[in-house]
């Protein structure tokens, strides 16, 4: 599932296969992708979620946009469950 509010970009002008996503409501959040050589010998796309103070989560996808989905999947999981332990605390 593709969030719309993750706004993708080429982290610099000459390298189109390394891009950062940006979510406008949270400056914390850094999603990353890029392609690179696997030890395989195979192009690989290597995907990191992170925010400023946490490492969410990394991994590798067959595709640009198979990676772009997996780093926005970890970071909104994240949101997810960090406004269920907020709503949860609200109720006790």
């Amino acid at each position: 599932m593709k969030h719309k509010r993750i706004t993708w970009r080429q982290t610099w002008p000459d390298t189109p296969d390394d891009g950062v996503g940006k979510d406008p409501e949270n400056p914390e959040c850094s999603l990353r992708v890029y392609k690179t050589l696997s030890p395989q010998g195979r192009d690989v796309w290597y995907w990191f979620a992170n925010t400023i103070y946490l490492a969410i989560d990394k991994g590798e996808a067959e595709s640009k946009e198979e990676a772009k989905a997996a780093a926005e999947a970890a970071y909104f999981n994240l949101q997810s469950r960090q406004q269920a332990t907020q709503e949860n605390r609200q109720t006790q």
